[in-house]
């Protein structure tokens, strides 16, 4: 499985999502210690936020699957990374101006909504960058990477955020978000299934899907 990496297009992606979902787990903890700065003692605060964490799943999942289908993959996922970079950075820089929760809460909407375009995009994507064969092995790395990424980002993430303020930390995801979308930049697709067919390089193969 190890063997993968010597896929370049296979590495960049997931170089790129393991920055960017490090970046995601520093943000949560950075959004837990603003709601006790802002609404301190209210429990209420972080079921609303999470209300905003989960929305997004229910009203673009569906949607995401379908618009992956109908445009260039690599463009979603470069959509999606930059735009979640520019929210991110849109809050580092007026989280210390903007008084309230209902700014955080909105970014905070915009910015899951994007995620939920990428991952399902993502997922998508890897059959276009990896040989059929490979498929298995290429969804199972990246899913055990994605995983440690979680458990390492939540961890490092409640040290940064003791020692942190939330804008700073809003302006390291925002950089994960870069550094991702440059990674997805330097891919190139090399297979297409489309109708049932194996794409190659301009060349179709019918009958092998």
């Amino acid at each position: 499985m190890w063997g993968l990496f010597k896929n370049r297009n296979l590495t960049l992606l997931i170089v790129g999502n393991t920055v960017s979902q490090l970046g995601d787990r520093f943000t949560h903890m950075a959004l837990i210690s603003l709601i006790g700065l802002r609404e301190p003692g209210s429990a209420f605060a972080f079921s609303k936020m999470a209300i905003f964490f989960t929305l997004p799943v229910i009203i673009f999942g569906m949607p995401s699957g379908l618009f992956a289908d109908r445009v260039k993959r690599k463009k979603i996922l470069l959509l999606s990374d930059f735009s979640r970079g520019i929210l991110l950075l849109l809050m580092a820089v007026l989280i210390t101006k903007v008084q309230g929760m209902l700014f955080i809460y909105t970014i905070v909407f915009l910015v899951f909504s994007f995620t939920i375009l990428f991952n399902i995009t993502r997922s998508a994507f890897i059959p276009q960058i990896v040989e059929e064969k490979e498929l298995l092995a290429a969804n199972s790395l990246n899913t055990l990477i994605a995983r440690f990424s979680t458990v390492t980002g939540t961890v490092v993430g409640g040290f940064i955020a003791d020692k942190l303020r939330p804008n700073y930390i809003f302006s390291i995801d925002s950089f994960t978000y870069f550094v991702s979308f440059a990674c997805v930049l330097g891919i190139i697709p090399i297979y297409g299934r489309v109708r049932g067919h194996l794409k190659i390089e301009n060349i179709q193969f019918k009958g092998v899907l």
